[in-house]
C-alpha cells in the first residue's frame, strides 16, 4: 500500500481519469483555476493528449484505468478530490459488447481503491443517460432505469458498486448522470462533432427532420456541475447532468447557420428519416443538483457553440482526430 506518511499533507489537489473527453478536459482547464493542482491519469498514446491543459499545476500521468490496481504512487501527494470519467468502450459497436464494459466496472471500482489510498474525501463519478434506457420522460433521480445497452447497464453496475466500496472505504460518493455535453473534445457520433467536420471539410451533413426535443450542456458547464457535486454534493446521491432547458433539435440547428463562417449551406434537414426507434426527447429536471449545491448552466448554446467554433477552427485536424474518417453520427 502507498504510503501516505511520505506524501505532501493534502491540499487542494485533485485527480481525473478520462480528462481528454469533454467534460474531463474542461475539468482540467477549470480547476486550476480555483486552485486546484491536478493530476490526469491519461493513457499512453491517447491521440487526444495533444488537447490538454499546460496550465500550471496540471500533471499527466500515463497510466490506463484498465491499469490502476497495483498498489503503488501513481500520484506522489494526497488528494482532496478524485473524478472518474474515465471509460474505455464509449461509443459505436463497443457499447453493446458485455464483456469489454465488464471490463470498465472492474477499473471503477480500482479507481475507488485508488482513492482511498490517496487519501481523497470524495469519488465523483460520470454515469450517462443510457443508464434509463430508452424513454422519452424527462429525466430525473427517481425515474426507473432499465438501461438496453451493455454501455448503459456497466454504467449502472458502476454506480452501484462504486457507491457500496466507497462506504466500505469511508469516502463521499457522488455520481453525475451525464446527458447530452458538447464542446472542445467532443466524441464521435455526436452531432456536434459531425457538424463541425462536415463544415470543416464542405460536406453535407445529412440529418432527420429535427423535431427531436433536446437537452445540451456545455463542457465548461458540465464540468462546473461536477466541481460543484465534489464540494456540495450529497453523499450517496446522483444527480442528473445537464441544462434543465429542452429545445427542438431544429432551433439548435439554427444556431450553427448563425456562426460567423459555419457552412450552413450544407446542412440537409430531412436529409435522411428517423431511425426505427427514434428517441423523441432527451432532457432532464436539474432541481436536485440546484438545490444541493447551487449549481445552474452559466453558458447559453448560442455562446458555447460559438466558443466550440472557434475552437475547431483553430484546430482544424481535431474533427479527424475526435472522431477519424467515418464522421458517422447516431439520433440525429
Amino acid at each position: 500500500m502507498i504510503n501516505a506518511g511520505k506524501k505532501r499533507s493534502m491540499g487542494k489537489c485533485a485527480v481525473v481519469t478520462g480528462g481528454t473527453g469533454a467534460i474531463g478536459n474542461a475539468l482540467v482547464r477549470l480547476l486550476p483555476k480555483d486552485g486546484y493542482r491536478v493530476y490526469v491519469l491519461c493513457r499512453s498514446g491517447s491521440v487526444r493528449r495533444r488537447f490538454l491543459s499546460e496550465a500550471a499545476g496540471v500533471h499527466v500521468i500515463e497510466r490506463d484505468i484498465l491499469d490502476l490496481a497495483p498498489e503503488e504512487e501513481i500520484v506522489t501527494e494526497q488528494c482532496a478530490m478524485f473524478f472518474h470519467l474515465g471509460w474505455h468502450a464509449s461509443y459505436g459497436a463497443e457499447r453493446l459488447d458485455p464483456y469489454g464494459q465488464v471490463r470498465n466496472i472492474q477499473a471503477s471500482l480500482d479507481a475507488v481503491h485508488l482513492a482511498a489510498r490517496l487519501g481523497c474525501r470524495v469519488f465523483v463519478g460520470a454515469g450517462s443517460q443510457s443508464q434509463y434506457g430508452p424513454t422519452d420522460a424527462v429525466l430525473t433521480e427517481d425515474t426507473p432505469m432499465r438501461p438496453d445497452t451493455a454501455y448503459g447497464a456497466a454504467k449502472l453496475c458502476a454506480e452501484q458498486m462504486t457507491r457500496l466500496l466507497c462506504r466500505k472505504l469511508g469516502l463521499r460518493h457522488v455520481w453525475g448522470r451525464v446527458c447530452s455535453v458538447y464542446g472542445p473534445c467532443d466524441g464521435p457520433y455526436t452531432l456536434i462533432t459531425y457538424l463541425m467536420r462536415a463544415s470543416l471539410r464542405d460536406e453535407d451533413a445529412l440529418l432527420t427532420p429535427c423535431g427531436q426535443l433536446w437537452d445540451f450542456l456545455f463542457a465548461d458547464d458540465a464540468a462546473r456541475a461536477f466541481i460543484a457535486m465534489a464540494e456540495k454534493g450529497v453523499d450517496g446521491r446522483a444527480y442528473c447532468v445537464a441544462s434543465g432547458q429542452a429545445r427542438p433539435l431544429r432551433e439548435y440547428i439554427a444556431a450553427f447557420e448563425r456562426l460567423p463562417g459555419y457552412n450552413a449551406a450544407r446542412i440537409r434537414i430531412g436529409g435522411k428519416p428517423y431511425a426505427k426507434k427514434q428517441r423523441m426527447r432527451l432532457s432532464a429536471d436539474i432541481s436536485a443538483l440546484t438545490a444541493d449545491t447551487g449549481f445552474a448552466p452559466a453558458v447559453s448554446f448560442e455562446e458555447g457553440i460559438a466558443r466550440t467554433w472557434r475552437w475547431y477552427c483553430e484546430h482544424p485536424e481535431a474533427a479527424d482526430v475526435l472522431c477519424g474518417k467515418t464522421g458517422r453520427i447516431a439520433e440525429y
